[in-house]
């Protein structure tokens, strides 16, 4: 009878990758309870733990698994459950803030690819990986607010570039940077006890180098060979000798 190997296709969810990716749907869901209002004169900034969460999808499961992560918590969000910061429902999607929530999903991806372009596994590259996600964060978000503030909301209020920075940037990218920082330290710490097929795979060794290694280690073998056929070449030699007949015969008295 033949052992039947079962051989995991690539690309293809395991019920662990269902349950992690569900797990960071949770948690992204709790964060947008744990929210702190900065206002700045007529506008309400809404700082929350979405952003920590989503950047750590991103570094934690990959840019697809992520984007996966982030994608079911936008539909919910979208299908009228309350699990935004604010509620929920389609007409999310007409409000400028919106483009902050599709701006968690960038965040994600880029912080995935970006980590998984870095050979080495330390501090500092999953802080460039994700300080990269915050940057996507505020790209998404800024350019969504002034085209729906301007032009899609007529209702006579205009916001200018100057204005948009201070309100919805500066207030609060150095605290947003704080949980960049605070996802990259945790998420080096997670990343070694997550699932493996989750895992950031590591970079394909250099052929030339492995190439060099091969010949240095077939030298040395090599090297190790010659002392021990010299000492059988000479042992031979001796029994031979020992064996052979004089050539020149039996000498006479």
């Amino acid at each position: 009878m033949e052992n039947s190997v079962n051989v995991k296709k690539p690309g293809k969810l395991t019920a662990t990758d269902m349950a992690v990716c569900g797990l960071f749907v949770a948690l992204i869901v709790i964060g947008a309870y744990i929210k702190i209002m900065i206002p700045i004169g007529p506008f309400a900034v809404t700082f929350s733990l979405q952003f920590l969460f989503s950047l750590m999808a991103g570094l934690l499961m990959g840019p697809k698994k992520g984007a996966m992560a982030l994608a079911t918590y936008l539909i919910l969000g979208l299908i009228g459950l309350p699990v935004f910061a604010h509620g929920g429902g389609l007409g999310y999607i007409l409000r400028p803030t919106f483009g902050f929530l599709i701006g968690f999903l960038g965040a994600a991806i880029v912080a995935g690819l970006v980590r998984g372009k870095q050979k080495r596994n330390t501090f500092l590259a999953y802080l460039i990986a994700a300080f990269c996600g915050e940057l996507i964060y505020y790209l998404c978000g800024l350019i969504y607010y002034y085209i729906f503030f301007n032009y899609v909301i007529t209702d006579g209020g205009v916001i200018g570039v100057n204005e948009l920075l201070v309100v919805w940037c500066f207030s609060t990218f150095i605290p947003d940077f704080g949980l960049a920082v605070l996802a990259a330290l945790l998420s080096r710490r997670l990343a070694p006890h997550m699932p493996l097929s989750m895992r950031m795979s590591a970079p394909a060794a250099d052929p030339g180098a492995a190439a060099e290694a091969a010949a240095g280690a077939a030298d040395k073998v090599t090297d190790a060979e010659k002392p021990e056929a010299s000492d059988a070449d000479a042992a031979a030699d001796q029994a031979v000798s020992e064996t052979a007949p004089d050539e020149e015969g039996p000498k006479r008295p």
